[in-house]
């Protein structure tokens, strides 16, 4: 560091805890962005300098796509089918009546009842008895 950076920026060795510090970090830094320039300009280098210069000012980039491959034999024409052919064969077919038949096994809960089901089975016939008695008294 200068010895003006020193007295313009007095807080700037003592952050890096002194001037041998800071111009250790200093050269890091600047390998550091000195070897990634490098390495991306050998990159356009190696991959085409006037098209990646190109593609860079102008938006513009060209595809290097490879010579189209020529056939050497035709493929064969296709042979017509008949619709018989084609029909399903029915041996294999198993009636439906050998065939299992899947059950399902509902659990009986009208036997023994949950208390909250007890309650709504109250409910409903005091609602029922409710209905019936107002049905008597409108007609």
């Amino acid at each position: 560091m200068s010895p003006q950076l020193n007295v313009a920026f007095n807080w700037l060795p003592a952050a890096f805890g002194g001037r041998q510090s800071a111009r250790v970090v200093q050269f890091i830094l600047a390998f550091g962005f000195l070897s990634f320039t490098f390495g991306h300009v050998f990159m356009v280098l190696t991959q085409g300098v006037f098209n990646n210069m190109r593609s860079m000012t102008t938006g513009w980039y060209r595809e290097k796509l490879p010579h189209a491959i020529q056939a050497t034999q035709s493929a064969p024409a296709p042979e017509p089918v008949d619709a018989e052919d084609l029909k399903p064969e029915t041996d294999n077919v198993q009636p439906e009546s050998s065939l299992p038949r899947q059950t399902t096994l509902l659990a009986d809960t009208t036997a023994n009842p949950a208390p909250a089901e007890k309650k709504s089975a109250e409910h409903s016939s005091v609602r029922e008895e409710e209905t019936e008695k107002n049905d008597e008294v409108k007609s």
